[in-house]
């Protein structure tokens, strides 16, 4: 029952009172005892794998992280590589000012991301 306890929240009774409700209660034998039985185990499994946050795969991986913030590094590394590439100074410093723009609207939105993950676990 502690498991329990730790683990009510709502994405995890949504989904396994959602589980619960498909399960037919008549049973007649034992072996349809053993077969509810495992279905209610396979109904917790599955509403414990939906709420329970999986474990990071790196260890320096954050939760805030998202796809565009992952595109938008890739942009600043590509112009900072055709500025390390360019030999001409002239375009060299306008590959200075694009990398800049790049980098802040990055830093920017990577601060707008954080703050809105640290607001959501600050309401649950």
């Amino acid at each position: 029952m502690v498991i329990l306890k730790e683990l009510t929240g709502r994405p995890f009774e949504r989904h396994f009172f959602a589980e619960i409700d498909r399960i037919a209660w008549s049973v007649s034998d034992r072996r349809q005892v053993e077969d509810r039985a495992s279905q209610i185990t396979e109904a917790f499994r599955s509403a414990r794998k939906t709420a329970i946050p999986r474990k990071k795969t790196f260890k320096t991986s954050v939760l805030w992280w998202n796809e565009r913030l992952t595109r938008l590094k890739r942009g600043v590394n590509r112009a900072r590589k055709r500025f390390q590439r360019q030999e001409d100074n002239e375009i060299r410093n306008d590959l200075t000012c694009d990398i800049y723009v790049l980098y802040m609207s990055q830093k920017d939105f990577r601060s707008d991301s954080r703050q809105e993950s640290e607001s959501k676990r600050i309401c649950l």
